[in-house]
């Protein structure tokens, strides 16, 4: 464990990377995150990483960082993952970027903990959503973000569990029927994509509380929207349309 700036700033110095620079505020030592250094036989760091602990035993790894700011290697993943394990965590948020197939059998080392997950994916070198996904059953956030998917695969709609989807900066011109099968989403961001309009099967996601689909090519607001009546935000901004229904006044 890294517990003081000093020893941060000696961390940093050592890999030549700048996790020091971003873990530290303007008071001094960030005492909601704690940094941790992999280190060899002779005590050399190999990858410094950061854990924000958050309310009843979520933790986010924020940072995973090789010497220079390189992207360590996946058996480094593995190691943290398998450290966190022990800590009794019950829910974990990490990104990753698919960048060869031991990318890719990593999540499948994934699939087989006992905890929830919320991923945030980085295609890489990978041209496609890998199948071992969608095997993620305890799956409960997924970010698939600025991947420049031109379609939503149907597997997707097999994860159940999701209750936060961002398909955000893609190139989608349309969103499934299958929308509705993901019933406990509350949270679903759709900004930047090429979307014309929304599928009326949106109105069987009761539990949305958040959905954003600004930045898109919209040209009116089906009747169904007004459905969702937990919905606490709603971002239609930058489309194209024209009036606003009196019905908004259901939300």
């Amino acid at each position: 464990m890294l517990d003081s700036a000093e020893e941060l700033n000696r961390e940093g110095k050592l890999m030549k990377h700048c996790v020091s620079e971003s873990f530290l505020n303007i008071t001094g030592y960030d005492e909601e995150k704690i940094a941790y250094s992999i280190r060899d036989k002779k005590n050399r760091p190999l990858v410094t990483f950061t854990i924000n602990f958050l309310e009843d035993n979520f933790v986010e790894l924020e940072e995973v960082r090789g010497k220079s700011n390189t992207l360590p290697e996946i058996i480094y993943y593995r190691i943290i993952i398998k450290w966190l394990e022990q800590q009794n965590i019950t829910s974990l948020k990490l990104g990753i970027v698919l960048r060869n197939q031991d990318d890719i059998d990593f999540l499948s080392t994934l699939s087989k903990l006992n905890i929830s997950f919320h991923l945030k994916v980085k295609l890489g070198n990978i041209q496609t959503i890998p199948k071992e996904i969608f095997h993620l059953k305890q799956l409960v956030g997924l970010d698939l973000s600025e991947n420049f998917l031109n379609e939503i695969p149907d597997e997707i709609f097999q994860l159940t569990q999701l209750k936060v989807l961002n398909l955000s900066y893609n190139k989608l011109t349309e969103i499934p029927a299958k929308i509705g099968l993901l019933k406990r989403l509350d949270s679903l961001f759709l900004s930047c994509n090429k979307l014309k309009k929304i599928s009326v099967e949106i109105y069987k996601l009761t539990q949305l509380i958040v959905l954003h689909i600004s930045n898109n090519k919209l040209t009116f607001i089906p009747d169904e929207i007004f459905q969702l009546t937990q919905l606490k935000v709603l971002n239609l901004s930058y489309n194209k349309l024209t009036e606003i229904p009196a019905k908004i006044g259901l939300l």
